[in-house]
């Protein structure tokens, strides 16, 4: 794939609870804490880090919400995707990581297109159930939310590269074909002077009807392939104003999307003060 299609990468703090056991918790500073989650609330988490056999001894570290970057749990929620009759996620991660996987492999095999749609349905279903979470909850999965439509906008931005490239490559391939019989008509046109000038001064013998034939040929074979590239101009006209046509549209989708990541990055600072504020 062209160089410029920016390579996919993900937000450990978005994907990595899929890949292990443990319940996480990323603190603002970077530090991430695992064990198990006990209680979640609007101001704090209470994270299990540690117990004996019968949990007649526990540690348990209690995390206020204002020291909390993001978290992730085991414990299953389902939000609705259109189509799909619900999925499981696992506090907005582990069916969002399959899902942005599958969208990477999807544009790592050109499947730009296919790639870009399935980035947007993992966005929306990082906030299926949105409305019945608590302020915590909800900033993490819009925050997952505004990873997602940033992985959108890095395909939707390598999608207009490789459309920049194929128009550039369809109209060049067709100039140098041009190029070669202006070239080839050029040498024709000196090759029938010489003729010219070498029948006025002798005579018309067989080498010279050889020659004549020779120059009837090349010329007839050259207008050949001149209606042939007229034709096929027409033919690549149509497919450049197609490319066109696909990058325009493209880039539009793509001021979109940047709209929807500042809102949804405006609405994740919102749930976070509404977190401050209890």
């Amino acid at each position: 794939m062209n160089r410029k299609i920016k390579r996919v990468f993900y937000m450990r703090a978005c994907l990595s609870a899929g890949l292990l056991l443990a319940d996480k918790v990323e603190l603002r500073d970077g530090t991430v804490i695992e064990g198990t989650i006990l209680v979640e609330n609007p101001e704090s988490i209470d994270i299990e880090i540690g117990s004996n056999e019968n949990k007649t001894i526990q540690r348990i570290l209690r995390i206020h919400a204002s020291e909390i970057s993001s978290w992730s749990s085991n414990t299953p929620r389902t939000v609705g995707l259109e189509g799909d009759g619900g999925l499981t996620l696992v506090s907005g991660s582990e069916q969002v990581e399959r899902m942005l996987r599958e969208a990477d492999a999807m544009v790592q095999d050109r499947r730009l297109d296919e790639g870009i749609a399935a980035f947007g349905q993992a966005a929306d279903a990082s906030i299926g159930n949105l409305d019945s979470l608590g302020p915590l909850e909800k900033s993490g999965a819009l925050k997952v939310r505004a990873h997602a439509l940033r992985l959108q906008l890095a395909a939707m931005e390598g999608k207009v590269a490789v459309l920049e490239n194929q128009t550039k490559g369809v109209q060049k391939e067709l100039d140098k074909r041009w190029e070669k019989l202006e070239r080839e008509e050029a040498q024709l046109d000196r090759d029938k002077s010489d003729f010219n000038r070498e029948r006025q001064s002798g005579g018309v013998d067989l080498r010279t009807r050889q020659a004549q034939n020779e120059l009837v040929s090349r010329q007839e074979t050259l207008e050949r392939q001149r209606l042939l590239l007229t034709r096929e101009q027409d033919t690549v006209g149509s497919r450049v104003r197609e490319l066109e046509g696909d990058r325009v549209r493209t880039l539009t989708q793509i001021e979109l999307v940047k709209e929807r990541v500042d809102r949804t990055e405006d609405d994740a600072r919102a749930a976070e003060r509404s977190l401050r504020r209890r």
